[in-house]
């Protein structure tokens, strides 16, 4: 009876560490991808900033047709 009840409480034991290894994978997995979110929209924010400051600033210039073509041109093997 003994031994019989000391492998239930060990079956028991190891069970609930089971569990809550598999919670904390949970809650890391969780952590992770929220941070990588957070991460990518800041990102994201941050060159739409940039592209909000080169749009300033050449408008800012008032550029004649000629210079905005030429910017396009000079841009354009950056963007492909």
């Amino acid at each position: 009876d003994r031994d019989k009840r000391a492998a239930i409480l060990t079956a028991e034991g190891i069970r609930q560490s089971q569990i809550l290894t598999a919670e904390g994978e949970k809650q890391s997995a969780i952590l992770r991808a929220e941070g990588e979110a957070k991460a990518a929209a800041l990102r994201a924010e941050g060159e739409a900033q940039a592209v909000r400051t080169v749009f300033e600033a050449i408008h800012a210039g008032d550029p004649d047709q000629k210079l905005l073509s030429y910017q396009y041109l000079q841009m354009l093997p950056k963007i492909a």
